[in-house]
């Protein structure tokens, strides 16, 4: 009996060692035929994503998200993104077409989401869905090529973290009425929320960023390229920065309807939808540098 329940509780505390074993850490090394997460040979140890392995890409320059113009999930357990790493989505054109891709427990840290370069006359709209943590004191930059149709870019996923947040449109064009989407209300992110155009200064349009999130956040800064546009952002309810820079113009702390942002000239960079933006904070001057995150 003694044999009997010794076995057992060594079966017992096996199981357990099994199952609280850690996920295995896998590191890219670009070692494949192409870009894509999906290809075994860009991972050290080779091998296609799977679940039970965390993912870590901190040296490889850009990576593709699926091989294929359909969307897609990433299988592993995380994809941690660290350094300037662009990971890159594709749209095949076709208007009216939607493109899903879910990566859960993706953390970003100064790394970027964009398309893999295709420029298109068509409204199409991408989802991503899964969970997202913005860490450290890096940015996620989420960019959109110049789409003359005005692609929709809705953003999913749970949000978590304190770190930057930047929309905008990658490539030289027009942004022609794009819209980024922020959806989820579970989210907890309280970094800073920046909408710039890109890194060139040749738009002719801007693009609005519609947030269902009650924004808690650090910091907003929204810049003006100078051609014609920036990002606008919907006041659809009350959103809540500790400090904001609109094109160069601080606000001081207060809470501000459209109408009020409008007679300091700054009514452009917002959409009236019967929301309202509150100043709770101007960091020291001695911070304030740190906190702004420029074009």
């Amino acid at each position: 009996m003694l044999k009997l329940m010794k076995a057992i509780t060594l079966s017992i505390l096996t199981c357990m060692t099994l199952n609280s074993s850690p996920a295995a850490v896998v590191t890219w090394d670009n070692g494949g035929a192409d870009l894509g997460l999906e290809t075994p040979g860009n991972w050290n140890p080779d091998g296609a994503p799977s679940g039970g392995n965390d993912y870590v890409n901190s040296s490889g320059w850009v990576m593709d998200a699926v091989s294929s113009y359909n969307g897609g999930t990433f299988a592993g357990d995380s994809l941690s993104m660290t350094g300037t790493r662009w990971l890159r989505y594709n749209i095949d054109g076709a208007s009216g077409n939607t493109y899903s891709y879910t990566i859960n427990n993706l953390n970003v840290d100064n790394t970027g989401i964009q398309p893999a370069g295709l420029h298109y006359a068509t409204v199409e709209t991408v989802n991503f869905n899964g969970s997202w943590n913005m860490i450290g004191t890096g940015q996620a930059n989420v960019r959109s090529w110049d789409s003359i149709g005005g692609d929709i870019i809705n953003i999913n996923a749970l949000l978590t973290g304190s770190g930057s947040l930047s929309l905008g449109q990658q490539g030289a064009g027009t942004t022609a009425g794009m819209i980024y989407n922020i959806t989820n209300t579970s989210s907890t992110w309280d970094g800073s929320l920046h909408l710039a155009q890109g890194d060139v200064n040749t738009y002719e349009d801007s693009f609005l960023v519609s947030s269902a999130l009650t924004l808690n956040g650090n910091v907003l800064t929204i810049a003006d390229n100078g051609a014609a546009g920036s990002g606008v952002l919907d006041l659809n309810h009350n959103m809540t920065f500790r400090y904001a820079n609109i094109n160069g113009v601080t606000l001081e702390t207060s809470n501000y309807t459209w109408s009020e942002l409008d007679a300091l000239g700054l009514g452009s960079y917002f959409l009236d939808n019967g929301g309202s933006l509150t100043i709770f904070g101007i960091p020291e001057p001695s911070t304030a540098g740190l906190l702004f995150v420029g074009a």
